[in-house]
């Protein structure tokens, strides 16, 4: 089990390098400054893009670990993850 949770939150990290840097790419403008992409310093689009994966990955079997599961923390519990996880 703690494997699993080892290779989840090495994934997360990845995922959210990948992710804060292709919206940092994209919020360059064609002369190379920066742009005006809200996404780049907002964090909530940046979890949104991997929302999907973390729930696969860490929510277990019907949610039934980070989601609502009894003996792990509901980081990613309902109504809304990112409520949670904040």
């Amino acid at each position: 089990m703690m494997a699993l949770h080892v290779r989840a939150a090495a994934g997360f990290a990845i995922g959210a390098l990948l992710v804060t840097t292709a919206f940092l790419a994209c919020s360059k403008d064609s002369e190379g400054g920066s742009g005006t992409n809200p996404a780049a310093t907002e964090p909530e689009p940046l979890f949104r893009a991997i929302e999907a994966d973390l729930k696969t990955t860490c929510g277990g079997v019907n949610g039934g670990c980070h989601i609502r599961g009894s003996q792990a923390p509901h980081w990613l519990g309902d109504p809304d993850a990112y409520v949670s996880v904040k």
